[in-house]
C-alpha cells in the first residue's frame, strides 16, 4: 500500500493564493454564524437602518413620489459587519446578493450547529476546501454551496437526528412492532439491507482508501422502502467518514459489478463489462438514479466523494444493461459531474482491478485472495444506554 500524497488544493499543500480564499471563506462562515451580527441595528433616533433603500414611483395625477411596495425583497439585509467583510474582499453586488439569499435558508444557530454536527471528527479546514475546490475557489459560491449543504443534511434529510442517533437499534425496534404500519416498513428494510451485506466496507486500495465492496445484485427496487433504501445509503456514508485517515478523504466502492470509484484528480470509475448484459431493466430506477445523482452534484462538492460514491453504488443497476447499448453512455454521461465522467474505464478482469487494490486487499467473492466473508452483527438491545444518558 502506498502512502496517498497531498496534492494542491488540499491541507498540508495549499498555494498562497487558495490559502487566502479559505481565509476568505472562513471570515463569511464565522461572521454568518453570529447571532448578535443579526440583532436589529438602531440609529440614534431609534430608527432601524437597512443597507437597501425602498424604490420610489410617481403616483397617477400626482406630482409627488411613494415607495414601490410592488416588489418586495423576501431576504433580510446583510448584517453591516458582514457586509463591510465582503466590501472588503471587493465582492460585486451580484455575489453579495448570492449570498445574502442563501443566508435565509438556516438561521445562525441553526448553521453554527449544524456545521459541527456535519463536521465531525474531519479537520475544519478540509470541511470548507470540498465546497471551494467544487466552485473553482470562488468564495461567494462556494459559500453558497456550503450553507446549502447545511441546510440539506440537516433540515431536509435530518441526518444526525434521524439516521446517526436513531441508528440500527432503532431500526430494529420499528421491524419487530406488532402494529402495520409505514414505520415498520423502513425498519424492516434497513436492517434487511444491513442482514444482507447490500454494502459493507473492508480493507483499504493501494492509496489507503477504505474499501466499499456493493453487491449490486441484492438490490431490487420496491423491497424497500425509498425512505429505508435512503437512510441505509446516508447511514453508510456516515459509517464510511468514520473510517478515513487523513490525508484520505475519498474512498473505493468495488461492487460485485467491478465497480471502483475514487474522486480525486486520480481517481478512476471501473465496472466489469462481463457482467453488465444478463440483467434486466427492472433492476434500475429511473427515477432514484437520477434524482441521487442530482442531490449529489448540487449539494456535495468535489472532495465530498465519499457521499457522491454511495449515491452512485445504485447506478451500475441502470448500465447493466444499457452500457453495451452503443450511444446509451453518453445519456447517463450527461446525468455525472464531468470531473467522474471523463474518468469512466471499464475493466475485464480482478487482473484489471489489480492497477487499484491490491489482491490481497480484495474479497474472494470479487476475485481475490482475502478469504473474508461478511456477517452482519445484530444490535443489542442496551447498546445505546449511553447515549440516552444525558444527566452523566
Amino acid at each position: 500500500m502506498s502512502i496517498a500524497t497531498v496534492e494542491t488544493g488540499y491541507v498540508g499543500n495549499l498555494t498562497q493564493d487558495q490559502e487566502e480564499k479559505l481565509l476568505q471563506l472562513w471570515r463569511i462562515v464565522l461572521r454568518s454564524c453570529d447571532a448578535e451580527l443579526y440583532r436589529t441595528d438602531t440609529n440614534r433616533s431609534g430608527q432601524t437602518t437597512s443597507t437597501t433603500s425602498p424604490k420610489q414611483r410617481r403616483r397617477l395625477f400626482s406630482l409627488s413620489w411613494s415607495e414601490d411596495t410592488s416588489k418586495t425583497n423576501d431576504s433580510p439585509p446583510v448584517p453591516a459587519k458582514l457586509l463591510s467583510e465582503l466590501e472588503a474582499m471587493k465582492m460585486n453586488a451580484q455575489e453579495i446578493k448570492l449570498i445574502q439569499q442563501v443566508l435565509t435558508k438556516l438561521k445562525p444557530d441553526e448553521r453554527r450547529s449544524a456545521f459541527f454536527a456535519m463536521m465531525k471528527q474531519d479537520h475544519p479546514d478540509t470541511f470548507l476546501l470540498r465546497y471551494l475546490r467544487a466552485e473553482k475557489w470562488n468564495v461567494p459560491k462556494g459559500f453558497v454551496k456550503f450553507v446549502s449543504a447545511l441546510e440539506w443534511w440537516s433540515k431536509q434529510q435530518q441526518v444526525e437526528t434521524e439516521v446517526i442517533r436513531k441508528g440500527e437499534l432503532h431500526a430494529l425496534q420499528q421491524s419487530q412492532s406488532s402494529t402495520s404500519s409505514n414505520e415498520k416498513k423502513d425498519g424492516e428494510g434497513f436492517i434487511a439491507q444491513l442482514r444482507m451485506g447490500k454494502g459493507f466496507f473492508h480493507g483499504s486500495d493501494k492509496s489507503g482508501r477504505p474499501i466499499c465492496v456493493v453487491r449490486a445484485r441484492t438490490h431490487k427496487p420496491g423491497a424497500q422502502t425509498e425512505k429505508a433504501l435512503n437512510s441505509y445509503i446516508l447511514w453508510n456514508i456516515e459509517v464510511m467518514r468514520l473510517l478515513l485517515v487523513p490525508p484520505v478523504e475519498t474512498m473505493v466502492s468495488a461492487r460485485y459489478a467491478r465497480l471502483s470509484m475514487r474522486r480525486d484528480p486520480c481517481h478512476v470509475l471501473t465496472i466489469q463489462r462481463s457482467t453488465l448484459q444478463s440483467s434486466s431493466l427492472s433492476n434500475a430506477s429511473r427515477k432514484t438514479i437520477p434524482n441521487r445523482l442530482d442531490t449529489c452534484s448540487s449539494i456535495m462538492p468535489h472532495g465530498s466523494s465519499p457521499v457522491l460514491t454511495m449515491h452512485l453504488s445504485t447506478l451500475p443497476q441502470l448500465l447493466k444493461l444499457l452500457i453495451p447499448v452503443p450511444g446509451i453512455w453518453k445519456v447517463i454521461r450527461g446525468w455525472l459531474d464531468p470531473v467522474v465522467a471523463a474518468k469512466v474505464h471499464f475493466v475485464n478482469s480482478v487482473e484489471d482491478l489489480e492497477q487499484f487494490i491490491d489482491r490481497s486487499q480484495i474479497v474472494k467473492e470479487l476475485g481475490g485472495d482475502e478469504d473474508w466473508t461478511y456477517e452482519y452483527v445484530e444490535p443489542e438491545q442496551d447498546e445505546n444506554a449511553q447515549l440516552q444518558d444525558t444527566t452523566t
